[in-house]
C-alpha cells in the first residue's frame, strides 16, 4: 500500500519565532505569581501589557498580532 502526504504548507507566518514563545513561557514560569487572575500581553519575554480583561490589554497596546497573550490561572 502506498500512501502519500501532501506537501508542508505555511498556516500563518506571523506567528511567534520558537525562541520568543520559549522566552515568553520562561517568563510565565517565574514571574506570573504577581499577575494571578489576570491577562498578559508578553513579546520576547517582556511584559508589554496586563489588565482583567483581553479588551483591556488590548486597549493598552492597540493591536494583538505578534504578542503572546494569555490569562495566568
Amino acid at each position: 500500500m502506498l500512501e502519500l502526504l501532501a506537501p508542508s504548507k505555511v498556516v500563518d507566518s506571523n506567528l511567534p519565532a520558537r525562541a520568543s514563545l520559549a522566552r515568553n513561557m520562561d517568563w510565565v514560569r517565574s514571574s506570573s505569581d504577581a499577575f494571578k487572575g489576570r491577562w498578559v500581553a508578553l513579546r520576547d519575554g517582556q511584559l508589554v501589557a496586563h489588565g482583567t480583561s483581553v479588551r483591556e490589554v488590548q486597549q493598552q497596546v492597540g493591536s494583538l498580532r505578534g504578542l503572546f497573550v494569555t490569562r495566568i490561572s
